[in-house]
């Protein structure tokens, strides 16, 4: 993938996180629009301490998990348990079993970071019973597993830390939330449009698939990707997997990217290789807007 600073930037505060030298187990929320790059952090990091496995023992020193809509929070323990490989655990009704088996498997294994991916899956679109029950079970699981938990989803996740989930007359302290245990979010740009960075985030994917390098000459082409693509490196790596072009051609062209953008892409939008659609002039005021 290409070197993002962002990314880069992202890496250093998770490893800084799971090395931690504080008493306290504290724990972060990465955000990025769709296709922003968050499951590629997540997975690159996992990559770089492997799961080992043996005849009597399994080492998982970064547990990855990756959401699918659990609708409450025994779903998303069960998810937990799925991705620690104990995915034929009885199933019950009462969390805190499954928050012990989990606590356990953790110890078991030997994890020191856990990774939740598309954390946004486990809210609701409106906040309630259901998505404070989601919170207060991350705190438990925090609170209890004494390991940094590194949460990764799109912006509407910081719903999430901002949750109160108790009432003063409750038995869990109103002031008592799940953002305490967390330090400030970070968020993940897309690449700032029309510079030298986009060009050679762009170069990068061209190298990749063994194709012709663009300069700042190929400015309408470069501003199309970046329009189809609205800057993003997951949507960018999807654009280039539907090229055309190969990489005995002299040269991309407009009508390959045109092609790869209506195949691929959002077809509900404006195509930005369709001069009879959108113009130069339109392309570079579109940018305009998204740059504010």
């Amino acid at each position: 993938m290409f070197n993002y600073p962002d990314h880069q930037r992202a890496l250093s505060l998770i490893e800084r996180l799971h090395h931690r030298k504080t008493e306290y187990a504290y724990s972060a929320l990465i955000t990025a629009l769709s296709g922003g790059g968050k499951t590629y952090l997540a997975t690159y990091y996992q990559t770089l301490y492997p799961t080992h496995a043996t005849n009597e023992k399994k080492t998982q020193p970064v547990l990855y998990c990756r959401l699918k809509s659990p609708r409450t929070n025994i779903g998303l323990l069960e998810q937990i348990l799925s991705s620690l490989g104990a995915s034929s655990y009885i199933r019950t009704t009462k969390a805190d079993r499954l928050e012990e088996r989990i606590i356990s498997l953790f110890f078991e294994h030997r994890v020191e970071l856990v990774l939740i991916d598309d954390v946004q899956e486990c809210l609701t679109t409106v906040d309630g019973i259901n998505a404070q029950r989601m919170a207060k079970q991350f705190a438990s699981l925090i609170d209890s597993a004494k390991l940094p938990f590194i949460l990764l989803g799109t912006p509407s996740s910081s719903r999430l830390l901002n949750l109160n989930y108790g009432t003063p007359t409750s038995s869990v302290s109103g002031e008592e939330q799940l953002s305490r245990r967390f330090i400030t979010e970070y968020k993940v740009e897309a690449v700032p449009q029309r510079s030298k960075l986009w060009l050679d985030c762009v170069n990068y994917f061209c190298d990749s698939a063994q194709l012709p390098l663009f300069t700042f000459n190929d400015k309408r082409i470069l501003n199309g990707i970046y329009v189809s693509t609205h800057g993003r490196l997951g949507l960018l790596q999807k654009f280039f997997d539907f090229l055309p072009t190969q990489s005995h051609d002299p040269v991309i062209t407009n009508e390959d990217c045109m092609e790869a953008h209506d195949f691929a892409m959002n077809s509900s939008t404006f195509n930005p290789f369709d001069k009879n659609a959108m113009s130069e002039g339109d392309t570079l005021d579109l940018l305009d807007v998204w740059r504010g």
